[in-house]
């Protein structure tokens, strides 16, 4: 939970209008929750809330805390939960009439009717509860392909609005994968397009998840409705990822494309690679001719190899049926790596599936992942696993992935600056920045990036590519 500082720097001369509020729920992961001088204060500012309940999940799921199978017994559930979340309101000094609160429904599998039916069942009961007196908006939050948004538009009373997990980059709410375009078509619409990354504005730095609004907030009407909107072009020319692996050779991945330089980043040129789905999500290179890129698509996540510097690359697909949201590589040799995939989800939680490869990326086995977060190799060839809700959590593996040992928790987040840097060795680096900021108040924003130089091991830098990027 930020700090009202915090809230403070994000909030001037920013684009931002509103803001998640997980205010409980039996499910809940997030580490704090917010209280009522908090939310007075916040709110003062001039911040909008998106009120956001964790209750039971899917009976399939593997959730800690699930609904029932029994239709009869799921919708009951979902009454309850409605009322515990109106009461909670009350106890922050929220008006609750005509007030949005959003039910978090996490992955599950949507292939069992069973399940499906029990799902459908709660949140009828959630939102018939929400209806009564003094009424509520009741919305649902969840992957739009994962999540099965669009077969609760089956029910009798469907949600009043939904906010759908599509980590695409595309911020048109009226695009969401698996939701026809028909369904909630009047404001009824919040879009999460991108998950968790971090973002400094006004030198403060927060781990967030990028949304568009077009949909009720507490207190209404929405802002970005009245306009400033929030339904521009994709968001793909952006820097996602930049390493320097030796003096001389090293890659960059935009939201387009992978570019490679041989002259310690004086110039660029793109490598002759194509994946399906948004484009590269993540690369690493162990030198200049062997290199793994990946992708989520609709099909699974690809994995491209190559051992020819780009010139040729090999492929392989690894189906899922989860809604994928970042992807991470890990190789501590030129055959053994991990492959991290971060499950699109709430920030409420932290999940991942994990695949590990012992072939150089021909073939990959599936593995649990503890949370979802950054994997690296240590220097001793140990996985390492840094995330969780607080993005604070360390695992450690010594067998590829297949058990997992717990350590020291790490700080949250930084506070200030936001950058990934790499050495090619004690004096060589590059380090990939970026600073937001805004022209005329919460308009004419912009995120600019940097991907600077060092050749004296960090004491001065050079610009050697930068971009500017629209958000407003």
């Amino acid at each position: 939970m930020p700090t009202v500082s915090q809230m403070q720097a994000f909030w001037s001369n920013t684009p931002f209008s509103n803001f998640g509020l997980y205010i409980g729920g039996a499910d809940l992961g997030c580490p704090s929750t917010p209280d009522a001088s908090w939310l007075s204060r916040v709110q003062a500012m001039g911040w909008q809330f998106m009120p956001i309940w964790v209750g039971p999940q899917a009976p399939c799921s593997s959730e800690p805390v699930r609904m029932s199978w029994d239709t009869g017994t799921a919708r009951q559930q979902g009454r309850n939960e409605a009322l515990a979340a109106y009461r909670r309101m009350v106890a922050l000094g929220m008006n609750t009439t005509s007030a949005p609160v959003v039910f978090d429904l996490e992955n599950y599998n949507t292939a069992d009717s069973a399940c499906v039916n029990a799902v459908k069942s709660f949140v009828q009961g959630w939102v018939e509860q929400m209806h009564v007196a003094p009424a509520q908006k009741a919305g649902v939050y969840g992957s739009t392909c994962a999540s099965g948004l669009s077969r609760l538009a089956e029910i009798s009373t469907p949600p009043d609005f939904v906010t759908g997990a599509a980590w695409d980059g595309n911020r048109n709410t009226g695009v969401m994968p698996c939701v026809d375009s028909g369904l909630w078509t009047n404001h009824q619409r919040h879009k999460q397009y991108a998950g968790d990354h971090n973002e400094t504005w006004n030198g403060v730095t927060l781990n967030i998840d990028s949304d568009c609004s077009n949909a009720p907030v507490y207190p209404g009407p929405d802002q970005l409705n009245t306009g400033q909107g929030c339904v521009g072009a994709a968001l793909q020319s952006a820097p996602r990822d930049a390493a320097l692996v030796t003096p001389r050779f090293g890659w960059l991945l935009t939201g387009d494309e992978l570019l490679l330089s041989h002259d310690g980043g004086d110039t660029f040129a793109p490598a002759k690679l194509h994946l399906p789905g948004g484009g590269a999500q993540a690369a690493l290179f162990r030198d200049e001719r062997r290199g793994w890129v990946a992708s989520a698509g609709p099909g699974g996540i690809t994995v491209a190899r190559t051992s020819t510097g780009a010139a040729t690359w090999s492929t392989t697909t690894i189906p899922t049926n989860s809604g994928i949201g970042a992807l991470r590589l890990a190789f501590r040799d030129a055959n053994h790596g991990a492959l991290l995939a971060q499950i699109a989800t709430s920030k409420a939680f932290s999940r991942a599936e994990l695949f590990t490869t012992a072939d150089g990326g021909a073939t990959w086995t599936a593995r649990t992942a503890p949370v979802a977060g950054d994997i690296a190799v240590d220097p001793d060839g140990r996985l390492r696993l840094t995330g969780g809700v607080g993005h604070d959590e360390v695992y450690t593996s010594t067998d590829d992935g297949r058990g997992w040992r717990r350590g020291a928790s790490t700080r949250a987040f930084a506070t200030t600056g936001a950058a990934r840097t790499t050495y090619a060795d004690q004096r060589t680096g590059w380090t990939l920045a970026s600073t937001g900021s805004c022209a005329n108040g919460k308009r004419d924003c912009s995120i600019g990036y940097d991907l600077e130089a060092t050749t004296d091991g960090g004491s001065t830098w050079r610009p050697i590519r930068q971009w500017q990027q629209r958000v407003n």
